[in-house]
């Protein structure tokens, strides 16, 4: 039976003498994944590929901050099938976020809940063609949003855990999106402590 209990421990990546304290504990979780606009956004623009770093500090073993940074690349316009002008081009969505985790469970699988706020710039490339003629239509627009979401964290080894996580953005009635990432978040100090 001890070997068995030992064969456990040795699995689950810890031993007698360690307990995971995350509190103090900073990380860098990078990410990828999709992002599917809604509303007005959706109207205009098809999915595309998000990338992400987020920077998080585990306050306690329940609870931790983000610092986030993520791009979409690549919104395909899709009102040249909806107009008699042609319009052809992208949009980009380049958001910076601060956030918090609220971890349902504080093992070495660690389901979570999580919400922000932060700024979304939504970059417009366009080529509209009419009966006039040519033109670009080019520009930026900033706006104030928050985001909620779900995710879950499993740990591999001492120092990183898998990530899978659903968020939902919203800024206005004109912008929203979902966005659905995976990604790997590695401790750069020990989550483990001896007692």
């Amino acid at each position: 039976m001890l070997v068995l209990a030992g064969v456990l421990l040795v699995l689950a990546g810890g031993t007698p003498l360690q307990a995971q304290e995350y509190a103090g504990c900073w990380s860098l979780k990078p990410m990828a994944g999709y992002s599917m606009p809604m509303g007005d956004l959706g109207d205009k623009a098809d999915g595309g590929i998000m990338g992400a770093v987020i920077v998080r500090y585990n306050v306690a073993k329940n609870y931790s901050l983000d610092m986030d940074v993520s791009y979409t690349h690549k919104l395909e316009s899709k009102l040249d099938n909806m107009l008699d002008s042609g319009i052809d081009g992208k949009y980009g969505v380049f958001h910076v976020a601060v956030g918090n985790n609220f971890y349902v469970a504080t093992g070495r699988v660690r389901p979570y809940g999580s919400a922000g706020l932060g700024l979304y710039s939504e970059r417009k490339d366009l080529v509209i063609t009419n009966f006039s003629g040519e033109f670009v239509d080019k520009g930026t627009d900033h706006r104030f949003g928050v985001n909620i979401g779900a995710g879950i964290e499993a740990l591999v080894g001492d120092r990183a855990g898998i990530v899978a996580d659903i968020k939902f953005h919203t800024a206005n009635e004109d912008f929203r999106m979902v966005t659905f990432g995976i990604g790997l978040n590695y401790f750069l100090n020990n989550p483990y402590r001896t007692r």
